[in-house]
C-alpha cells in the first residue's frame, strides 16, 4: 500500500486591503483533499478567521483553488467578516 500526503499553503495579499493577508491551504485527509481559506490579521498573526473549508473527494486541487480565489475576490464579503470577527 502506498500512502501519499499533500500539504500546500499559498499566501496572498489582497489588493483591496492592508488589514489582512490570505491563506489557501490544501491537505489530504481520509476522504479527499481539504482546502481551508483563512484571513490572517496583519497586526496580530494569531488573529485568524477561516472563512471556508471545502473537500474534494476527487482530489481536484485546481477546482478548489479557483473557488478559493473567487471567494477571496469578494471584497465586500471578506472585509465585512474580517471587521466583524477580528476587529
Amino acid at each position: 500500500m502506498k500512502t501519499t500526503h499533500i500539504y500546500q499553503i499559498e499566501i496572498l495579499k489582497p489588493e483591496y486591503t492592508d488589514l489582512f493577508h490570505c491563506h489557501i491551504e490544501f491537505e489530504t485527509i481520509e476522504h479527499g483533499l481539504k482546502c481551508d481559506v483563512t484571513l490572517v490579521d496583519n497586526d496580530d498573526s494569531d488573529n485568524r478567521l477561516t472563512i471556508a473549508t471545502a473537500i474534494s473527494e476527487g482530489y481536484d486541487m485546481s477546482e478548489l483553488h479557483a473557488d478559493a480565489i473567487d471567494l477571496l475576490s469578494n471584497k465586500r464579503y471578506c472585509l465585512g467578516v474580517f471587521k466583524k470577527h477580528c476587529r
